[in-house]
């Protein structure tokens, strides 16, 4: 079963030019040189590098300076980033041109996609299940700013990547459903999803923050919650993670579709 079908990776190779043209001109707006910073187990100092020059200390004062000069190392780490995946989605669509895409004739522009089965699960049970309403968390609407093909808007793009390869796998999924424990904890994990697999019912959360501290602990505090209530990573759990340095990326959800998952 297809990962991630031609016309998915041609939109994702749009939205990645689109970035990587923005943060391009973005970039032309910010001052020369690169931020370094020096710490000692009293003090940390800034200073900005131009190639051939001495380093200009910054003091504290050039606060603000020191924050832009930080976001414009980021963008240009994030402008590599998108430099390798476009080049990476290039080169499969290369190969891939003109070969047989199956799952695109789920799509609606194609004549027959009303013919073919809904779903393929494996019994009435799941369409049903898969089918219903079910209690979602409400907290912070105006979060869920990123529509998927699947109907769901969702509140990251690492979600919607998630919510998007679910889809295109015709793996039966909810988003954010009301979980309750056995000790009376109510979460509302990313997805809960049927493993056509393991013929059972799974959850999916991603930490996506995973360089800030607060965030971190609570996530730990979570998966710790989940462990005391008997649900175990590999068995009742999906985790995924990912930092500003290590973003989630197409082969890690591919892999726990894979292994999780599909049959």
């Amino acid at each position: 079963m297809s990962i991630m079908n031609i016309a998915a990776m041609q939109e994702r190779l749009q939205v990645i030019k689109q970035q990587h043209q923005w943060i391009t001109e973005e970039l032309k707006t910010y001052p020369q040189g690169k931020l370094s910073v020096t710490r000692n187990s009293k003090w940390e100092k800034w200073y900005i590098k131009q190639a051939d020059k001495p380093r200009i200390y910054l003091p504290k004062s050039e606060r603000s300076l020191a924050e832009k000069m930080a976001y414009k190392r980021y963008l240009q780490e994030k402008e590599a980033e998108l430099e390798n995946e476009q080049k990476a989605l290039e080169a499969y669509l290369a190969i891939r041109s003109g070969s047989p895409d199956a799952q695109a004739l789920y799509s609606p522009e194609q004549s027959i996609h009303k013919l073919l089965p809904k779903h393929t699960y494996e019994n009435e049970k799941i369409n049903q299940w898969y089918e219903s309403a079910y209690i979602t968390n409400e907290k912070y609407p105006e979060n869920k700013r990123h529509p998927s093909i699947s109907g769901n808007i969702l509140r990251s793009k690492s979600e919607l990547l998630i919510d998007e390869f679910l889809y295109r796998n015709n793996i039966p999924f909810h988003y954010e459903e009301q979980l309750v424990l056995g000790d009376g904890t109510i979460f509302y994990p990313d997805f809960k999803v049927y493993s056509v697999k393991f013929h059972r019912f799974m959850y999916w959360e991603h930490l996506g923050m995973m360089d800030d501290k607060e965030y971190v602990e609570a996530a730990i505090a979570k998966i710790a919650t989940y462990l005391k209530n008997n649900m175990i990573i590999g068995r009742d759990l999906i985790v995924t993670v990912e930092s500003l340095k290590a973003p989630l990326t197409y082969p890690q959800i591919q892999w726990a579709i894979e292994n999780y998952l599909l049959a």
